[in-house]
């Protein structure tokens, strides 16, 4: 096989889960809480029926097997059935994209979808909900991760909508900004010299991080630096002093001191622990 090799550049999607729950509801039960929400909720009906209305649509009927979505900031309108009062799962999403996510399906035409039964997005969004009931270890929360981008991927996927994706300035931006830090953080490299490199402000560059992640520009370039750090004591025999000049330090004492500061070890003493 020939020789390959390709970079991406990858679109970044800021999409989590905030909270979740479960009820049933008793007949002709309308929702009495905030209906205005500052969350994207997604509800899936598991039996009964009911009728839901949001700002400028009209009233759906919708039953199990269907899914309808508070979207943020939007009044809406939900209420069991008199005879058959439906119970539901809900999941409440953050996120800088998850805006863009819905806009691009079906969704975001009427805020529900009739009749999910079967599809691969109806199987990844209940695998989701069954993520979401284990506790809350570093391990669970890559695999809640996991299944929230699959099943936004097979909701678009299963339920497209008619607008095409076009990543916003900000979003190109910061997937250029994090490749160039990914590319350069050995280089002894600054946020100046980020700013330098895309023509843009501090001020600019914090606000692209605010939106598209939860950490700063600073804070993202240690993140990268110290990580890999981290591998090279743990799969080399490389001096400290080596490795600081490789993840972009020129002097090992100052490596050390940041080292220490994001892991709580020195470098020395945690080549130590992983060897143990």
């Amino acid at each position: 096989m020939e020789f390959q090799y390709k970079e991406r550049h990858p679109i970044h999607f800021d999409c989590n889960v905030k909270f979740w729950g479960q009820e049933q509801r008793e007949a002709n039960q309308i929702f009495e809480g905030n209906n205005v929400r500052q969350e994207y909720v997604l509800h899936y009906i598991i039996s009964g029926k009911g009728i839901f209305s949001s700002s400028n649509h009209k009233v759906a009927h919708l039953k199990a097997g269907d899914v309808f979505i508070l979207p943020k900031d939007v009044p809406c309108f939900y209420q069991a059935d008199e005879e058959d009062p439906w119970s539901y799962f809900w999941i409440g999403f953050t996120g800088t994209s998850i805006e863009q996510i819905i806009s691009l399906s079906s969704l975001s035409a009427t805020n529900f979808i009739h009749n999910v039964d079967g599809t691969n997005f109806e199987k990844s969004l209940k695998e989701l909900y069954s993520a979401l009931h284990e506790n809350d270890t570093p391990l669970n929360s890559l695999l809640v991760l996991s299944h929230t981008y699959s099943m936004f991927y097979y909701l678009l996927h299963d339920f497209p909508g008619k607008k095409k994706f076009r990543p916003s300035r900000v979003t190109e931006l910061y997937s250029s900004i994090e490749l160039f830090i990914k590319n350069n953080y050995s280089k002894n490299i600054n946020i100046s010299d980020i700013c330098t490199e895309f023509s843009i402000s501090r001020g600019y560059l914090n606000q692209i991080f605010s939106k598209c992640t939860n950490i700063s520009p600073q804070e993202y370039l240690m993140k990268v630096r110290m990580e890999k750090a981290k591998r090279l004591l743990y799969s080399s025999d490389y001096s400290v002093q080596t490795i600081s000049s490789m993840v972009g330090y020129n002097d090992p004492f100052t490596f050390s001191k940041a080292f220490k500061k994001y892991s709580q070890v020195s470098p020395s003493k945690y080549r130590e622990n992983i060897q143990q």
